[in-house]
C-alpha cells in the first residue's frame, strides 16, 4: 500500500476557516483510502492538542518537525488547491522535492502514476 502525504492550507483568520480546511483534507484522505492508498493528513496535530493534559504543550517546531518527518516517509505528496499562501505547505513541498518525492496537485494524475 502506497503512503500519500496530503498537504494543504490549514491556518485561517477565522476558526471556522481552519475547520473547513481540515474538512477538505479529511475528505481527500477518505477518497485516497477508498482508492487503496494509506494517506497521512496534515492537520493531524489537532488531535494531539485535544489529548494534552493541563500543563502540557506542543510547540510549532515540534508539529512542523513531525509533519516533515511524515513527508520524508511518504511515497508521494498530494497538495490541495488552497496551498499557495500556506508557508507550511510550501515547506512540505520543498522537503518532498529535496527527498526526491514526487509532488502531485491532482488526484487523478497521482492515481495514474502511483498505483495503489
Amino acid at each position: 500500500m502506497k503512503c500519500i502525504y496530503v498537504a494543504g492550507k490549514l491556518t485561517d483568520a477565522h476558526p471556522i476557516g481552519y475547520l473547513r480546511n481540515l474538512l477538505k483534507i479529511g475528505k481527500m484522505c477518505i477518497r485516497l483510502i477508498f482508492s487503496g492508498y494509506a494517506p497521512f493528513p496534515t492537520g493531524l496535530d489537532l488531535l494531539w492538542f485535544l489529548m494534552l493534559r493541563a500543563n502540557e504543550d506542543i510547540s510549532e517546531a515540534q508539529i512542523k518537525g513531525a509533519s516533515l518527518a511524515w513527508v520524508e516517509k511518504s511515497d508521494a505528496v498530494l497538495v490541495l488547491n488552497n496551498w499557495r499562501d500556506s508557508s507550511g505547505t510550501k515547506a512540505e513541498i520543498a522537503r518532498a522535492l529535496e527527498c526526491g518525492i514526487t509532488v502531485y496537485y491532482d488526484i487523478e494524475k497521482l492515481r495514474a502514476e502511483v498505483p495503489a
